[in-house]
């Protein structure tokens, strides 16, 4: 059985032991039970699995021996210690149930976040531009370097920020700052990623300053052709010989 079915198993005989539960109770029972029940499904949730189950145990002993305690005390008679550890065995099933609930819950989150890490690790480009992605970027980038050290050559990484703008102004320009860069490089030969919603990286292979030069003139050129130039002075381009 699958994790999201068994989930939805647990939660279908919570609901089923809890109707139970109140036939046997009164109204201040009920109350105490299900605010029980709801703070333990709250501590469950913000907690480890190891925190949790321990809760289960210490609430499991605490309420057993308060039982044991009442029965002493109030001298339950038989009917009454049956209905008691009925009511008690019926509490400690729902909150047992929660915990596996939650157990199984944290999984299927945790396995979905990596799933989705993964997917973004495989994708090669944004959306659907040939604008690389991080993880894409930094893989070809290394390959380029090495390529670069054994044939003695220079190249630039250069770094365009967008943090100094308005989120939504950065936003709204951030695909006509990849299409500037795109259109500055050579395709063949150089990389252009997104790291960020604010950052873009170029890498330019096998130049010297004169052709850093050259790239950031075409990249100024390309821009202000759809842009703001005043909007071109708050970006924070830095450049780094590698």
């Amino acid at each position: 059985m699958k994790k999201h079915q068994k989930s939805s198993l647990f939660w279908l005989l919570k609901v089923i032991i809890f109707i139970v539960l109140i036939q046997f109770t009164n109204t201040t029972q009920t109350i105490i039970f299900t605010l029980l029940i709801i703070l333990s499904a709250i501590f469950y949730s913000l907690s480890t699995k190891r925190i949790s189950f321990i809760y289960f145990v210490v609430v499991t002993l605490a309420s057993i021996f308060y039982i044991l305690y009442l029965a002493f005390v109030q001298h339950w008679s038989p009917v009454e210690q049956g209905k008691q550890i009925l009511v008690h065995f019926s509490t400690m099933s729902v909150l047992f149930l929660l915990y596996i609930s939650n157990y199984h819950l944290k999984d299927i989150v945790n396995e979905n976040i990596e799933l989705t890490n993964k997917m973004n690790e495989l994708e090669k480009f944004i959306g659907n531009t040939v604008l690389l992605t991080q993880s894409e970027f930094e893989n070809r980038a290394q390959i380029i370097k090495n390529s670069m050290q054994r044939r003695n050559e220079t190249g630039y990484i250069i770094s365009i920020d967008l943090s100094k703008l308005n989120n939504n102004i950065s936003e709204s320009i951030l695909l006509d700052i990849s299409n500037s860069a795109l259109k500055s490089v050579r395709n063949q030969f150089d990389l252009v990623g997104q790291f960020s919603s604010n950052n873009i990286k170029i890498l330019i292979q096998n130049t010297n300053e004169e052709g850093l030069n050259i790239v950031m003139n075409r990249f100024f050129s390309n821009f202000i052709q759809k842009v703001d130039e005043k909007i071109y002075d708050q970006l924070l381009i830095e450049s780094v010989k590698i």
